[in-house]
């Protein structure tokens, strides 16, 4: 998915890219936004392990969506104009509004993260800003080719991004509800159907 969202997204090389919320797709996301060749990543998200594998992937800069400086602390690091792209990766109301407050004027905000809710946005700022908004759902077969090149490039150790492995006949008990309840904790939990 993160793949497809920066293809959707038609830049290369930007400047700066904010993922704002890092579990697994955003988390992915920092790291094709590395392996593109963008000059500067911000990631916004919960939890000190995700932040530092943020930091792992290649984040130069990671924000607690809870700081009330947030916005100025992009606004600083992206030279008062904010981001080129933004990748929403969370899924909350409150996620995309800070993305498309992140993103600069003609900015580009790719939403990955899948909504339960309805969301109001504030359209007149969008559309004086020109900003861009684009929805990506799964993924297409020419990503493929692309996360597996990124992925045996080799620049990242994916390890870490497993936080566990259960069998198959435990996956409620040691895979669902862990998952569900403990998200500080896992990222991906792989089920081992052998075992």
């Amino acid at each position: 998915m993160s793949v497809h969202g920066w293809h959707l997204s038609g830049v290369s090389q930007p400047d700066s890219v904010v993922v704002v919320g890092i579990g697994n797709i955003g988390l992915l996301a920092v790291l094709v936004a590395k392996a593109k060749g963008a000059k500067q990543i911000i990631a916004v998200g919960k939890y000190a392990p995700r932040q530092e594998l943020a930091q792992r992937y290649g984040a130069s800069l990671v924000l607690s969506p809870d700081d009330p400086k947030l916005a100025e602390y992009i606004l600083e690091r992206t030279d008062g104009l904010g981001a080129e792209l933004v990748l929403e990766a969370a899924g909350t109301p409150s996620s995309l509004r800070m993305a498309v407050e992140s993103a600069r004027k003609g900015g580009k905000i790719v939403v990955l993260g899948v909504f339960h809710e309805d969301v109001s946005l504030d359209y007149r700022h969008i559309l004086m800003t020109e900003k861009q908004i684009m929805g990506s759902i799964i993924y297409q077969r020419e990503d493929f080719a692309d996360a597996i090149d990124i992925l045996g490039a080799g620049a990242v150790d994916l390890t870490h991004h497993v936080t566990s492995e259960v069998p198959l006949r435990d996956i409620v008990t040691q895979g669902f509800l862990p998952l569900s309840e403990s998200k500080a904790e896992h990222i991906k939990i792989q089920v081992m159907p052998q075992t």
